[in-house]
């Protein structure tokens, strides 16, 4: 199963010899949100910078807390070769 989840995702790099993948519903998704905050009626101009902002620090703590589980892997001798966000 976990083959077929990697199939929908698009590689963006590697750090330490395993493979960062992002799944394609990552971006559709922050992009939506990005849109959507352009177009709301009545709200702070400006709003979408701050959505955007958000979007950044979930990527970012969404790979960190990854990166934590791949480092657990390998600290008992497990393997860790791909992460998939």
């Amino acid at each position: 199963m976990m083959r077929e989840m990697f199939a929908w995702s698009l590689r963006v790099g590697g750090i330490w010899g395993i493979a960062v993948r992002v799944h394609w519903l990552f971006p559709v998704v922050a992009l939506g949100l990005i849109i959507h905050a352009v177009y709301m009626k009545d709200v702070i101009p400006g709003t979408w910078v701050d959505v955007t902002m958000l979007m950044a620090i979930t990527f970012i703590s969404v790979f960190l807390h990854e990166l934590g589980h791949c480092a657990g892997a390998r600290l008992v001798d497990g393997d860790a070769q791909e992460m998939l966000l």
